[in-house]
């Protein structure tokens, strides 16, 4: 049987790809829970210590 190709029609609602302009801060403040989540680590570590 022969295949029927369809014509897509142009649609104005597709999707958007790529990075939208707050992905840069949601890095950075990812970065910045990361840095305290360590600190706070090594501060905890070391009260045990003692």
């Amino acid at each position: 049987a022969p295949a029927t190709v369809v014509t897509p029609s142009p649609d104005p609602n597709l999707a958007e790809t790529g990075s939208s302009d707050t992905t840069p801060l949601i890095g950075g403040a990812a970065i910045g829970l990361v840095v305290i989540g360590g600190a706070v680590l090594l501060l905890v570590r070391r009260r045990n210590e003692q």
